[in-house]
């Protein structure tokens, strides 16, 4: 099996991580199904030989995991250095700097006290990695960020705006 092939593999266990983390109400569960998706997603930038893209989707995976305990602004600055620390110290190619500004907003989205501003402030980090994974293109990444938005919209409706109408 060839590396492309695994990576889209990969990347279709995260869609179906993701997939489900958007239709859960509690942020826990939320940050708890990012997580393992951003385990894929991290092996899945791997094996198509994008190692910035790995690297910062695996410190993705720790982020997640520590913001499921804290909401430290501490732990916010903390992972946003660590993110453009290597972002810079790594950058490779001009398509590095998408990855690295859809951090930003998926960090600082991650560490939010309610998980209603962490769906807004999630989505145009979303849209920024929508726009990677069809520049490098990984067409199920496009696939499963594509996915991740719409849930995101989709779970922000159900639990938010349509619940006002009730």
């Amino acid at each position: 099996m060839n590396n492309f092939l695994i990576s889209q593999i990969l990347a279709t266990g995260a869609f179906i991580s993701d997939m489900l983390s958007f239709q859960q109400k509690t942020r826990k569960n939320i940050l708890i199904l990012l997580s393992i998706s951003s385990g894929l997603i991290a092996l899945h930038y791997f094996f198509l030989n994008k190692f910035l893209a790995g690297l910062l989707v695996f410190i993705s995976l720790v982020r997640y995991i520590t913001a499921c305990y804290t909401k430290s602004n501490k732990a916010l600055f903390l992972f946003l250095g660590i993110n453009i620390i290597s972002g810079i110290y790594l950058y490779s190619h001009s398509t590095d700097i998408i990855t690295i500004l859809a951090l930003v907003f998926i960090t600082v989205g991650s560490f939010q006290k309610n998980d209603q501003y962490l769906r807004l402030i999630m989505m145009p980090g979303t849209a920024l990695f929508i726009l990677y994974n069809y520049l490098i293109w990984s067409p199920v990444a496009v696939l499963l960020e594509s996915a991740l938005l719409t849930s995101n919209i989709v779970g922000y409706l159900r639990h938010y705006r349509l619940q006002k109408k009730s």
